[in-house]
């Protein structure tokens, strides 16, 4: 064997290993964009989850107090303090607003977005007066509809009540 084939059988040996390697090396980089793009998907699939639909509760409340307060008054007081508590942006968020009241049985219903229940819960219990009367509000159950809350109040009291 001269030198001139020892050459070229070296050349040849050497681009096959690089050529190994290069396989080597672009099947990891694919298997990178691969895990990559995964991650991509994952992070958009939780991002999605996060967006879910907000599902609508409404609370069945009692209220005790000297007088009888009325519904827009009670309702802008339970929005204050709810304002004071967690800010505009999160009374925006709740959604908050009675749906029925009736002043003589003292019942109400209230309707808000289920990822606020426990903030809502907390602004019920900070509501000590609407105007000048002395008011405690309870919370009796809450429901996932509204036909649910008004079908609980008619139970609990024997009464008709209507939707309005």
């Amino acid at each position: 064997m001269d030198l001139t084939e020892l050459l070229s059988l070296i050349a040849l040996t050497t681009s096959l290993v690089a050529l190994l390697q290069f396989y080597k090396i672009n099947s990891r980089i694919e298997a990178l964009f691969q895990a990559i793009s995964s991650k991509v998907i994952l992070k958009v699939l939780r991002s999605r989850r996060l967006r879910k639909k907000l599902r609508k509760r409404y609370m069945v409340f009692e209220v005790i107090s000297d007088g009888t307060p009325d519904k827009s008054s009670l309702e802008s007081e339970i929005k204050g303090v709810f304002k004071n508590l967690f800010g505009e942006i999160h009374l925006t968020a709740a959604s908050l607003a009675i749906q029925y009241y009736d002043s003589r049985l003292r019942m109400g219903i209230l309707k808000f977005t289920h990822r606020y229940r426990y903030k809502v819960l907390a602004a019920l219990g900070l509501v000590k007066r609407v105007g000048s009367v002395k008011v405690l509000i309870v919370p009796v159950r809450t429901t996932g509809t509204y036909k649910k809350a008004l079908k609980y109040i008619n139970e609990r009291y024997s009464v008709e009540v209507k939707p309005s």
